[in-house]
């Protein structure tokens, strides 16, 4: 579950292991998504305990939302109900089409496949080669690039190459 201490709120980076995998990834959030989070903040439930507290995204009850590997998941229910209410709720739009999305966009709008090796890292997505055993880091900046060309891509900034 994403905690506080998982983001960076000066530079936007996050560092969050994807929960399914434990795979490390990295991404840099939109300053929309901070404006969102730190808004949030204000009206966000009471956590039902400290433990609770660290976490960003809280049920009506001060309980971490779960996002779950399967049909039923809570944040995925909600997020439906979302959907429906933006008159987007049709077959193949759900929560985990979220990451799809992401992953097509990266693929249309990238320019050389170093940026698909970062969408990895943003994705937590497994690379098993050498390479990704000896990369130290990734500079911000190319996370900020990667994340652009989706931001660019769903604000229509930007035409596919």
């Amino acid at each position: 579950y994403l905690t506080f201490d998982h983001i960076d709120f000066e530079t936007g980076l996050v560092n969050y292991p994807r929960r399914k995998t434990e795979i490390a990834r990295q991404f840099v959030l939109w300053p929309e998504a901070i404006e969102a989070i730190n808004a949030w903040r204000a009206v966000r439930p009471v956590a039902a305990n400290n433990e609770c507290e660290k976490y960003v995204f809280l049920t009506k009850y001060g309980n971490p939302w779960r996002n779950e590997q399967h049909r039923g998941c809570p944040l995925s229910r909600e997020f439906k109900k979302l959907l429906r209410v933006a008159g987007y709720d049709r077959k193949g739009i759900s929560f985990g089409a979220l990451r799809k999305s992401f992953r097509t966009a990266v693929s249309i709008y990238t320019v050389d496949e170093s940026d698909e090796k970062i969408a990895d890292l943003i994705c937590g997505h497994a690379d098993s080669s050498m390479r990704s055993r000896y990369r130290q880091r990734v500079s911000l900046q190319k996370l900020e690039r990667v994340g652009g060309y989706v931001r660019e891509w769903l604000y229509g900034i930007r035409k596919p190459k």
